[in-house]
């Protein structure tokens, strides 16, 4: 009765090393599963951090590009305006010049 006994907790204790043998396999499979998964995230965020970096760089180079271009349309303005009044100015002469002649 008791042999019986203790073959049938061998059995049983066989039984479970097998199921833990079985859920370590498992175990080492999710495991090397989470470390693919990890590497796949750390590229990732990798690639997202560089093209971020990227995006940052060309943003800073539009914005100074836009400046300049804002500072050469004031200074094209100014100018511009500049020229307007030489212009006037040299229609009001050349009108007293006119008159001038036109009264002598």
């Amino acid at each position: 009765d008791s042999k019986a006994g203790l073959s049938s907790f061998r059995d049983g204790m066989l039984a479970d090393v097998a199921d833990l043998h079985v859920g370590l396999g498992s175990l080492r499979d999710n495991m090397s599963d989470m470390a693919h998964v990890e590497s796949a995230l750390n590229l990732m965020q990798q690639s997202v951090s560089s093209d971020i970096t990227d995006l940052k760089v060309g943003l800073d180079s539009l914005r100074d590009c836009l400046s300049s271009e804002t500072k050469d349309a004031k200074v094209g303005r100014d100018n511009l305006s500049a020229e307007i009044a030489d212009a006037k100015a040299g229609l009001s002469s050349l009108r007293e010049s006119m008159f001038a002649e036109i009264a002598d």
